[in-house]
């Protein structure tokens, strides 16, 4: 059985930083059907972080879909969304996937930067920005690096 996981992470980080991004999580979608399983993790109208069924994913859509994802690399996807694989039981582990993929989608999607990166480039910047938060190891740092490029991608996509 799935744990809650996904909301774990990010309340962590909203209640750590002392800072209120998302008053209260409301679903975007008036039914749940698969890949979610549940309402979303963090939502504006620039971005929604969802927990998804990451096997179904895999069966439905492409068997590539590995830990989490977002629309700037599946077309399945779509563009404000960033998924993460309910597969993924652990927050810590959570936690730098979606640094990962925030990083990703921030690098090839924002226009306040003078040039979007392919995704290649991007996943390795998000690769080594990974490598580090996990050699480092300190929860915190990760929870305060997850807000912040939640807020970077916010704001890239309201410039």
């Amino acid at each position: 059985m799935f744990k809650k996981t996904g909301d774990v992470i990010i309340q962590g980080v909203l209640h750590a930083s002392g800072e209120t991004l998302v008053s209260a999580v409301k679903p975007l979608k008036s039914e749940w059907e698969q890949p979610y399983i549940k309402p979303a993790v963090f939502e504006s109208e620039e971005l929604c972080i969802y927990v998804v069924d990451g096997p179904y994913v895999r069966k439905t859509y492409t068997p590539d879909f590995n830990v989490g994802g977002h629309g700037y690399v599946h077309d399945f996807i779509p563009k404000t969304e960033i998924w993460l694989d309910s597969a993924v039981t652990d927050a810590t582990e959570m936690a730098y996937t979606l640094a990962h993929e925030l990083v990703e989608r921030l690098l090839m999607c924002n226009p306040k930067s003078p040039q979007t990166v392919d995704y290649e480039t991007a996943h390795t910047e998000a690769c080594r920005l990974e490598k580090e938060l996990r050699q480092d190891g300190n929860i915190t740092t990760v929870q305060s690096t997850v807000l912040k490029l939640i807020k970077d991608n916010v704001e890239a996509k309201r410039a």
